[in-house]
């Protein structure tokens, strides 16, 4: 046996690949360690968990138990809710963006032809050959990014790490997380109605 094979292997060392590690386990709030996120209040969730318990009157470990799954399906979807215009919001103004910076780029000349290699590119003096629509197209790049990270909040940062379909895999969970609470919803009144016909 390799000794090297167990040894440990560090994991992330900048700040930056220890955040995007740290997202990992909340990844879409399904492998979550905990059930609140870091911007979720704990006396809201407390609050709904109170009142589901209240109208589902779980007796038993079984029927506790499908109440609290009933709880996190119930959450997880308000925090889809919650979510989803900051997802919407990311890829409009992502777009905005992506076509401001498109045309400010109109504006600018190289002085050595496009064909050349990327760094000799970089490299290059360049001439800007209209300052105010190139300047207006920049500010447009800048207030689209502000707008597009005030809707952000680190869930929907993760979920929008993949860039593209993000409302569309916001979607797929949801419907998953409906079926699984009608699911629920349905084990837990037939167990009720079972337990009340014994009776």
């Amino acid at each position: 046996m390799n000794t090297n094979d167990l040894a440990p292997r560090g994991g992330p060392k900048t700040d930056e690949g220890k955040n995007i590690s740290r997202m990992n386990a909340t990844k879409y709030g399904y492998a979550a360690e905990s059930v609140l996120l870091p911007d979720e209040d704990a006396e809201v969730f407390k609050e709904l968990s109170d009142k589901v318990f209240e109208d589902l009157a779980p007796v038993g470990a079984v029927e506790e138990s499908l109440t609290s799954h009933v709880v996190l399906l119930l959450w997880r979807l308000q925090r889809h809710a919650r979510i989803e215009p900051a997802i919407a919001a990311a890829e409009r103004y992502g777009a905005d963006a992506r076509d401001a910076r498109n045309e400010a780029a109109r504006y600018v000349e190289h002085e050595n032809p496009p064909n050349m290699a990327l760094i000799d590119r970089l490299l290059s003096t360049v001439r800007i050959t209209n300052p105010a629509a190139h300047a207006a197209a920049m500010k447009r790049v800048r207030e689209a990014n502000a707008a597009a990270a005030s809707f952000v909040t680190d869930y929907s940062r993760a979920f929008c790490a993949d860039t593209t379909g993000a409302l569309d895999k916001l979607h797929r969970y949801e419907r998953a997380a409906e079926r699984s609470l009608i699911q629920m919803l349905a084990l837990l009144n037939s167990l009720q109605r079972r337990r009340e016909s014994v009776k």
